[in-house]
């Protein structure tokens, strides 16, 4: 169940992008006080992920809890904005250091004007999370080291299997399923041409029928490349895996695979 909206966070929207008077800010710590399970900082955080990104120019920069979650907030936050005016554009002419705020506490961010788009989303944001949730810190980027660094990561070992395309193939995949998350890396898989076949990767569940295992993902391997970190992109849950395999399919891959050619397999010990 999702939280609603409240005075609290309000209050604590408005502080980060505009600030807030004397009689605001007593109002806040009082709040605060009463709702001790509510994060003081989580708009705070939100919004500066949110400024590293802009400022530098990159989507990437977000991690991707914060990117969901603006993601699934998106369709509120524009219904919240529609009609609103436009956020003014800074005026590059004077020296912002110049520039004399009307109100400044230390968190307001004026030239990213946090009042338009980007608040709403982080109320949105907050609406979204199940009760009693607050934004985690930034996420550590999704590779190999830090996944198998997860309490509940498996790894197996890549082996050959069968396709000439993988008769060299070894390496190591890693897999969380509380995190719903893995990495592969893979050595000694045969370039391919996208054009002409891709790799595609099935994650066999325990808790399903072997026929249909779970897409993990097309991907490819580029000439020169020595070794391929692949992060898997599971279509489906996977509970209990207890195989990966990697086949030649078509451009763009298959639903079924027919498992004709399969490249290289890799069997999670019980």
């Amino acid at each position: 169940m999702s939280r609603s909206p409240s005075e609290l966070d309000d209050l604590l929207i408005r502080r980060a992008t505009e600030g807030l008077d004397e009689a605001e800010s007593h109002r806040l710590n009082a709040l605060l006080d009463a709702h001790p399970e509510v994060d003081s900082e989580w708009v705070d955080l939100l919004l500066g992920e949110l400024d590293a990104a802009l400022l530098e120019g990159e989507e990437d920069s977000l991690s991707a809890d914060l990117r969901a979650q603006l993601l699934a907030a998106a369709p509120d936050a524009a219904a919240a904005t529609k009609g609103a005016p436009a956020p003014e554009t800074p005026d590059r002419g004077p020296d912002p250091a110049d520039a004399e705020p009307a109100h400044d506490d230390g968190r307001s961010r004026p030239w990213l004007a946090w009042s338009g788009w980007a608040a709403a989303a982080a109320v949105a944001a907050l609406w979204w999370l199940p009760a009693g949730e607050t934004p985690s810190a930034p996420a550590a980027p999704l590779d190999f080291p830090a996944v198998a660094a997860l309490s509940d990561a498996v790894v197996a070992q890549w082996a050959p299997g069968g396709d000439t395309t993988g008769e060299e193939a070894s390496g190591e995949v890693v897999w969380s399923t509380l995190r719903q998350a893995g990495v592969m890396r893979l050595r000694g898989l045969a370039v391919n041409d996208p054009g002409q076949f891709q790799y595609q990767l099935w994650i066999f569940d325990r808790d399903r029928d072997e026929r249909y295992p779970v897409d993990g993902g097309v991907f490819d391997v580029p000439a020169g490349a020595t070794e391929a970190e692949v992060i898997i992109t599971a279509k489906l849950h996977v509970d209990d895996p207890t195989l990966f395999a990697v086949t030649v399919e078509p451009p763009g891959g298959v639903v079924v695979s027919s498992r004709e050619r399969i490249a290289t397999i890799a069997q999670i010990s019980d």
